[in-house]
């Protein structure tokens, strides 16, 4: 016996109200249209008050910018899943899961949400990383002393050894460091999971940053007797990244080819893409099996391989190598014609302009600053003239005025992002007037300490200052007038 289409819409309508899950239905304004009973007794209102509120109302952190994207993705994909934070009636925090799902009714979209509550599970998970991060702060200390003790034994510090006592010495002390080298995994692991790792975002060359990563694995290659080839445009390829984290991510992937790979070669690879760049690393190893390809990235998979260095690790680099690159907006992944036929990791990194990740950045110190009442200011320095063609004289101004706002301001805590030819600078608890007589300051000491390499280049330097809230009280409009020219 089959369900009318009548019955089937009851049952629908009852499973969505009975469900222990919370489900809000939205409009792309956010405004909720339905609620069931479970949102309404975790977030404690009534069915009836959730429906004349917002998804902003709930959710003081799901700021507009946040809410259009979160559309865009779903324009894209048609649900999005996440995590985040809900606000109930007695001003209580709430974290939940969010499962996000878009239906369309003719020319109009709706969001549906189903979030459930997650916070005994992240309680257990701050007490593992909590315990992980104790646990191994309190093993560098003894490490410490080991080590050292090791090395003064070791160079003869504590009297004359025989070759026999040092070469036990010497694979002591690598045994000393490979368990430093695990330690710091396992804190770095630790870090990105619990989202506690900040990037450190500047303009750099990825080109250098693959060169000097292949320089270092280079005796490496000699002894083993293999080919480290190194493949990139030529030019720089620049992007807005953590140059020591971009290191550790390459770091990770060439000494991982070379303990899977006896013979043959490794090779490093850059393409420069219009929106991103990709870069690879191949080696002529092993191999993996197209089942085991996504496994490759859990934390701990060892998948059975051994390798060839017989080195054996925690089986972290690679999980470290996606939570960074994640945090950067790219991609990972990794491919292999299979068991013994080498393997490839690639990953992208998105371009963004240096505008771009200034906003990007600045929208969550923005956030806190309004949340509190205080105050904000950017300064966005620029130079122009013939000379603001991207070029080494150009960053050498760049990295020297950057030096003269840290100096002037005292503080390493404010937001400050290198672009091509300007400087973009975010001061936090800082009005107008304060930030005028800063900029002000700055501007003198540029325009005599530079003096001669601007007349050389034929450039000249200018600010413009942006403060919240005098020049605008919303969030999202002081956002948007930063790089806006002001009428004349």
């Amino acid at each position: 016996m089959t369900l009318s289409a009548e019955e089937k819409l009851a049952l629908s309508m009852f499973a969505a109200e009975k469900t222990s899950e919370g489900v809000l239905g939205l409009d792309t304004e956010g405004r909720i249209l339905f609620a069931n009973e479970s949102a309404s007794r975790m977030l404690g209102y009534s069915v009836p008050q959730l429906g004349a509120q917002d998804i902003f109302y709930i959710a003081p952190e799901m700021v507009p910018v946040l809410w259009k994207e979160l559309w865009k993705e779903l324009r894209e994909n048609d649900r999005f899943a996440f995590e985040f934070q809900l606000q109930a009636a007695s001003g209580a925090s709430l974290q939940v899961d969010i499962l996000t799902h878009r239906l369309t009714f003719g020319q109009r979209e709706l969001g549906c949400l189903f979030f459930h509550d997650i916070e005994d599970r992240k309680r257990l998970q701050s007490l593992h990383q909590e315990f992980v991060t104790n646990v191994s702060h309190e093993l560098r200390t003894p490490m410490t002393v080991i080590r050292e003790g090791i090395s003064q034994v070791s160079e003869g510090l504590r009297g004359e050894i025989n070759d026999s006592q040092k070469r036990a010495l010497t694979l002591a002390l690598s045994g000393i460091e490979r368990m430093g080298r695990m330690i710091d995994d396992l804190l770095d692991m630790s870090k990105i999971e619990a989202g506690k790792i900040a990037l450190r975002r500047e303009r750099l060359d990825l080109n250098a940053i693959v060169r000097d990563v292949a320089s270092a694995f280079q005796a490496v290659a000699e002894d083993r007797r293999m080919d480290l080839r190194v493949t990139t445009p030529a030019g720089p390829v620049t992007l807005y990244a953590d140059h020591d984290r971009l290191v550790q991510v390459l770091t990770n992937l060439v000494g991982n080819s070379f303990k899977y790979t006896e013979k043959g070669h490794i090779q490093i690879e850059i393409a420069s893409q219009p929106h991103e760049v990709l870069c690879s690393v191949m080696d002529t190893g092993i191999g993996v099996s197209k089942d085991d390809l996504e496994k490759m990235f859990v934390k701990f998979e060892q998948l059975g391989q051994v390798a060839f260095t017989g080195e054996k690790g925690t089986g972290l680099g690679l999980s470290i190598s996606r939570g960074i690159v994640e945090l950067h907006k790219g991609r990972i992944w990794a491919e292999s014609a299979g068991a013994g036929k080498g393997s490839r990791v690639l990953f992208t990194l998105p371009r963004q302009s240096g505008q771009d990740v200034f906003l990007e950045q600045l929208g969550g110190l923005l956030h806190d600053v309004a949340r509190r009442g205080g105050s904000l200011s950017t300064v966005d320095f620029k130079f122009s003239g013939n000379g603001t063609k991207e070029n080494a004289s150009l960053s050498g101004l760049l990295c020297e005025l950057e030096n003269m706002v840290r100096k002037q301001t005292g503080r390493m805590s404010d937001l400050v992002i290198r672009d091509v030819d300007a400087l973009h600078v975010g001061l936090q608890s800082m009005v107008k007037k304060e930030a005028e007589r800063i900029a002000g300051q700055i501007l003198e000491t540029a325009r005599k300490e530079l003096a001669r390499k601007l007349q050389t280049l034929g450039m000249t330097l200018t600010y413009a200052i942006t403060s919240f809230p005098e020049d605008a009280a919303q969030e999202s409009a002081y956002l948007a007038k930063i790089f806006t020219p002001e009428d004349d």
